[in-house]
C-alpha cells in the first residue's frame, strides 16, 4: 500500500485571479457593493494506462471573467427595521482542452495529438432576498432567476465523427430562511432551497467516447436543500455551528456503456443525509479573559478550528437504486489553525482528511481496477496580507 505503481503521473496546475471590490454608501441606508474578477487557470496531467503500454497528457485551461453587483437597503416598517437586498451576477468562461498521448511510460511533456476541443459558458443570475425582522424572529424570502449557456466543440478527435453540443436554460429558484434569536449571541435557523446542477462539460461532448446521449444533452437536474441548525458566539473567544441537512437531488445523470459510445440520461435520484458541525477557539483571546491582558490586541489572535461532516447518500431510485453516490464519503474532517494580526495579516494551515469513497455511482472497480478512492489527507498552508490600506490585498 505504501509503493506507487504509476511513479511518473504529476498534475501541475497554475491559476491566477485578480479582483476588484468597491463599495459605496449612497446613504445611510443604503450600499452598493461592486465586485470585478477574472482569471486564468492551467491544469496539465502526465498519467500511464495500467498496463504501462502509453503516456497520455491532457490540457485544460480555462480563462474567465465575471461582475457581481448588489444594493442593500435598510428599511424600517412595523416598528422593526428589515433589509433587502438586490443585484445580479455576471460570468463567462472559455475552456479548450486537448490531449496528446506517448507510447510506453515517458516523462515527457509532448506527444501525438488525439483531440481538441473549445468549450465555453455564459452564466447570469438576477437575486432578492428580504429580511423581515420581528422581534426575536428574523424570516427571509429569496428569489433568483439563473441563466446559463453552454458549448462545447470538438475541432480535432483522432479516429472520431467531430461533435458539437448546446445547453441552454432558464431557472426560477426560490428560498425560504429563518433564524430565531436566543439571547447570549446564540441563534437556531432553518432553511429550504431549490438549486439545480447543469450538465458538465463532459456530459455534453467527451471526447473519450463515441456520442453522448439519445435526444441531445440531458436536463439540468432538480435540488432540494433542507437544513435546521444551532450556531453562536457565546463568547468572544468561542464561535461554533451545527446542523443537520437533507439534499434531494433528482434527475442524477446517469451514464451507460454501450460498446464504443456513452448513454447520458437524467435517471437517478439521490438522498444526501448529513451533520455538520464546527468549532473555532481564540486561544489568545481566552487567556487574555482570564487573566487580564490584552495580547490579542498586540501580538495578534491564534485559533484552533475542527470542521467534521458525517454523511449518507444512497440513490433511492433509478438503475443505481440501492447503490452510493460517486465521491460521498462517510465523513470528512478538516482542522487547524489561524494566526491573525489586527486584520493585516493572516496565516492559515489547514488538514484536510477524507473517508475512502467510490469514484462512480456503479460503485463497481471498472476500467481502473478499484471501486473506491482510499482515504487520504491534504495539508494547506495559506497566506494573506493587506499591503496597501485596505484597499490591495496579496494572497499565497
Amino acid at each position: 500500500p505504501d509503493q506507487t505503481t504509476r511513479p511518473i503521473d504529476r498534475i501541475w496546475v497554475k491559476r491566477y485571479v485578480p479582483n476588484i471590490t468597491l463599495e459605496h454608501n449612497v446613504s445611510e441606508d443604503t450600499l452598493v457593493v461592486a465586485k470585478g474578477w477574472a482569471g486564468y487557470q492551467d491544469r496539465f496531467s502526465r498519467r500511464q494506462d495500467g498496463a504501462g503500454t502509453r503516456t497520455d497528457l491532457d490540457r485544460q485551461e480555462f480563462y474567465f471573467a465575471g461582475a457581481d453587483l448588489r444594493v442593500r437597503h435598510f428599511w424600517n416598517a412595523w416598528e422593526e427595521d428589515h433589509a433587502l437586498t438586490a443585484g445580479f451576477t455576471a460570468y463567462g468562461a472559455s475552456s479548450p482542452r486537448d490531449r496528446e498521448r506517448n507510447a510506453g511510460v515517458t516523462t515527457a511533456t509532448e506527444g501525438a495529438q488525439q483531440f481538441d476541443l473549445d468549450r465555453h459558458t455564459l452564466y447570469g443570475a438576477l437575486f432578492a432576498e428580504n429580511k423581515f425582522q420581528y422581534q426575536r424572529l428574523a424570516i427571509v424570502p429569496a428569489v433568483r432567476f439563473e441563466f446559463i449557456e453552454m458549448q462545447v466543440e470538438e475541432n480535432a478527435n483522432l479516429g472520431k465523427t467531430l461533435r458539437t453540443e448546446d445547453f441552454s436554460r432558464v431557472v426560477p429558484l426560490g428560498a425560504l430562511g429563518l433564524d430565531y434569536d436566543l439571547g447570549g449571541q446564540n441563534s437556531v435557523y432553518a432553511n429550504i432551497s431549490q438549486g439545480y446542477r447543469p450538465p458538465k462539460y463532459d456530459d455534453l461532448v467527451n471526447p473519450t467516447r463515441g456520442p453522448v446521449s439519445q435526444g441531445g444533452a440531458p436536463d439540468e437536474g432538480e435540488v432540494l436543500n433542507y437544513e435546521i441548525g444551532l450556531r453562536g458566539t457565546p463568547t468572544p473567544w468561542l464561535q461554533y455551528d451545527s446542523s443537520l441537512f437533507l439534499v434531494d437531488w433528482d434527475g442524477v445523470v446517469e451514464t451507460s456503456v454501450v460498446g464504443p459510445d456513452e448513454i447520458r440520461t437524467n435517471s437517478g435520484r439521490a438522498r444526501y443525509l448529513g451533520w455538520e458541525t464546527a468549532a473555532e477557539v481564540d486561544v489568545v483571546t481566552l487567556m487574555d479573559e482570564l487573566r487580564d491582558t490584552d495580547h490579542a490586541e498586540r501580538f495578534g489572535r491564534f485559533s484552533l478550528f475542527a470542521n467534521l461532516s458525517l454523511l449518507d447518500a444512497e440513490f433511492t431510485s433509478g438503475p443505481r437504486d440501492g447503490n452510493t453516490p460517486s465521491y460521498a464519503p462517510d465523513y470528512l474532517l478538516k482542522g487547524g489553525f489561524i494566526y491573525r494580526l489586527q486584520d493585516r495579516l493572516k496565516f492559515a494551515l489547514t488538514g484536510l482528511w477524507v473517508d475512502e469513497h467510490f469514484w462512480q455511482d456503479g460503485n463497481g472497480a471498472g476500467s481502473v481496477g478499484t471501486a473506491t478512492i482510499p482515504s487520504y489527507t491534504v495539508w494547506d498552508l495559506t497566506a494573506e496580507a493587506r499591503v496597501f490600506r485596505d484597499n490591495v490585498t496579496v494572497v499565497a
